[in-house]
């Protein structure tokens, strides 16, 4: 299987995604199970963040929030492919705003992937 690893550089702090803080060594362990819908759909396609699955929890709490205020998911794939630095493929970029939208918004997982 693929592995693509991405890290939240500067450019994503200050980006359209938003910022992400470093999370405390209690967090992991103690994730909530919207975020860990979120890391499982992440890694079982391929995607890990490279510091972990507490960062990568809050990536996606901050793409469904940016997804509840109106954003567009196509619009919300792309800034996330540009803000990585195209460290990730559009596609990664696609699984990971649908896995957001699975885990914190209620989109439904079918066989062909999620909907809204």
């Amino acid at each position: 299987m693929k592995k693509v690893a991405y890290a939240l550089a500067g450019a994503l702090a200050a980006g359209v995604i938003g910022s992400v803080l470093a999370p405390t060594a209690t967090a992991a362990a103690g994730m909530a199970n919207q975020d860990t819908v979120f890391v499982t759909l992440c890694e079982s396609n391929g995607i890990y963040n490279a510091e972990g699955p507490a960062v990568e929890a809050r990536v996606g709490e901050t793409i469904a929030n940016d997804l509840a205020n109106g954003i567009d998911p196509v619009v919300e794939r792309n800034n996330i492919y540009a803000i990585t630095n195209r460290t990730i493929t559009m596609r990664d970029a696609n699984v990971m705003v649908n896995a957001a939208g699975v885990a914190y918004l209620g989109w439904a997982l079918t066989p062909s992937g999620p909907t809204a």
